[in-house]
């Protein structure tokens, strides 16, 4: 047990340290936090769903099951179905935190930039939103630190705001001082966008996921999710 603990102080703490001392690295271990109880709730519809598979359990428990399959089916979508829209909207309140900018803002940047990337058309010419799910936590992860290191740069760097000067509401003044930043943070992203897919012929999201396909899988799942957590 001395010998774990020694190797744990001489080779992983240290490592764990510097990975904390990265703002990148930072933001996202916080933004996958929120993560956990989502995936805990998330999970209620599949056990019961897998649960109900069983024949040979009582009539009264199979019913019972069966029922609470049921009742929960509508939370799929909104926790396992959405897991890269709460990564995007959670990396842009933390990643906020550390390039210092309004942290609503960067939120909705950072939203609105992994929505306009991660939404496809099908060939019917209907909405597909199945990457709003697991296989798009990298892109979202990727997207949401671009935006808003975007408007940090035009924020703070550039300094590129509308000042409504004094006596004016803070939510109203914070709003004109982004409103620049964000829109130049959209605008970047769908320019890329457009000029990646045209130049590949495939949707960003799937270039990602193609490139993360190894690590995708495992973090669509709670112990992935608890793995980034410990990193």
């Amino acid at each position: 047990m001395e010998k774990l603990e020694a190797f744990l102080s001489k080779w992983l703490l240290p490592i764990a340290a510097k990975l904390e001392q990265n703002h990148q690295m930072a933001a996202i271990r916080r933004a996958m936090m929120i993560l956990v109880p989502v995936t805990l709730i998330g999970s209620l519809p599949t056990m019961f769903v897998q649960l109900s598979g069983f024949t040979d359990l009582p009539a009264f428990l199979t019913g019972t099951i069966a029922y609470l399959a049921k009742i929960t089916a509508p939370l799929a979508f909104p926790t396992m179905g959405c897991l890269a829209v709460y990564v995007a909207i959670f990396i842009g309140y933390y990643y906020s935190e550390e390039r210092k900018v309004w942290n609503i803002g960067a939120m909705v940047a950072a939203l609105a930039s992994f929505l306009a990337v991660a939404t496809l058309t099908t060939d019917a010419g209907a909405t597909d939103v199945s990457y709003y799910g697991g296989s798009g936590i990298f892109t979202a992860i990727i997207v949401g630190l671009f935006s808003v290191e975007i408007l940090s740069f035009f924020r703070n760097k550039l300094k590129f705001t509308i000042n409504l000067g004094e006596g004016v509401p803070t939510p109203i003044k914070r709003s004109f001082e982004n409103l620049w930043p964000i829109l130049f943070s959209l605008l970047i992203i769908a320019t890329l966008k457009l000029i990646i897919e045209s130049v590949s012929g495939v949707a960003i999201v799937k270039l990602v996921e193609a490139l993360f396909a190894p690590l995708t899988a495992s973090v669509n799942t709670l112990p992935g999710i608890l793995f980034i957590l410990l990193m």
